[in-house]
């Protein structure tokens, strides 16, 4: 496939002090300006350096970049790239402010690399979408709306909720037993991000909350970014959708096709029993549909055999009865 490279530059003078203005532009919910979307600058600095995850709307759920701070020289120019795209670099921005006699200039420039054939269609797409995000930025900066908040969007925390529930799903379920005490398996599955798996061919590097939403409660939403063998950086988001504390959870992915989970600690002779549910939207019965049941159920498998090596020393992984 032929590739081509596009870049798009849109800049505007701001009738604002410098610092003012890059306050405002190197601040992630700066990011939320931009009808859909928002960012968070991961709180710690990974192996990777530090990185910024930008959400934007995929299909009825969200999608995610993550996005690598490549240089950045203070109260002047910021440059992000992605970091979910192999080779890295595929789209990247590069946000600066330079003092001017009425205020200072902001410029904005996305480069994103891609089929030659798309590069009309994304010439027209960012043309339109950075005068929009730099009008916001604007009237923001010249005081005409109210400096956006950090985290996700209410709007769009919202619409995140309000995910329709899976009809006719179909599903798989798996169980393992744990020498621990359900409280112990309970604060392990609680916490975010996933255990480490040497089988699987990502390590998770950091994980937390998205800002803005609530804490131990349905409507939490953990996030988990993972590195690939091939050096992608990727980010999953989900939401809690029912919580008994103590006793089940339930998540479903954000990301389309919205599997959901469901993870139950009961206690067992010995420790704890954590069995595992995974749903996913209904599917023609085909020789892939058998396929992805047989993948998924592994993967739940493995997964639950994770947690237990995780949480019980030199632990096996071993079935527990009654195994769906």
């Amino acid at each position: 496939m032929w590739e081509s490279t596009v870049e798009v530059t849109r800049k505007a003078i701001v009738q604002a002090a410098p610092e003012h203005a890059w306050s405002l532009v190197s601040d992630s919910a700066a990011w939320s300006l931009r009808p859909g979307c928002f960012a968070f600058d991961v709180p710690q600095v990974t192996e990777a350096g530090r990185l910024r995850c930008w959400f934007a709307p995929f299909g009825k759920g969200l999608g995610c970049s993550v996005q690598e701070v490549r240089e950045e020289v203070p109260g002047q120019v910021m440059s992000l790239r992605s970091r979910s795209t192999q080779p890295a670099g595929r789209q990247a921005f590069t946000l600066s402010v330079q003092p001017h006699d009425r205020g200072a200039m902001v410029r904005l420039t996305v480069t994103v690399t891609g089929s030659r054939e798309d590069k009309p269609d994304y010439q027209a797409f960012w043309r339109k979408e950075l005068k929009a995000w730099l009008s916001a930025l604007a009237d923001v900066a010249e005081g005409r709306r109210p400096w956006p908040e950090a985290g996700i969007p209410a709007p769009l925390r919202r619409a995140c909720a309000g995910l329709p529930a899976l009809t006719s799903p179909q599903g798989t379920s798996t169980a393992v037993l744990i020498s621990a005490s359900p409280d112990v398996v309970w604060q392990a599955i609680r916490a975010p991000g996933i255990p480490a798996d040497p089988r699987q061919p990502y390590t998770a590097i950091c994980a937390g909350r998205v800002p803005g939403t609530p804490e131990r409660q349905a409507g939490e939403m953990p996030y988990v970014i993972v590195r690939h063998a091939d050096g992608r950086l990727i980010a999953s988001v989900s939401m809690v959708r029912e919580l008994a504390e103590g006793r089940s959870v339930v998540v479903q992915r954000l990301e389309p096709p919205h599997y959901e989970v469901q993870y139950r600690v009961e206690p067992a002779p010995g420790g704890t029993r954590l069995e595992l549910t995974m749903c996913w939207p209904d599917a023609p019965v085909t020789d892939q549909g058998e396929q992805l049941r047989s993948r998924l159920a592994q993967a739940l498998q493995e997964t639950a055999s994770a947690y237990q090596a995780a949480i019980e020393p030199g632990g096996t992984g071993r079935t527990a009865p009654g195994q769906a």
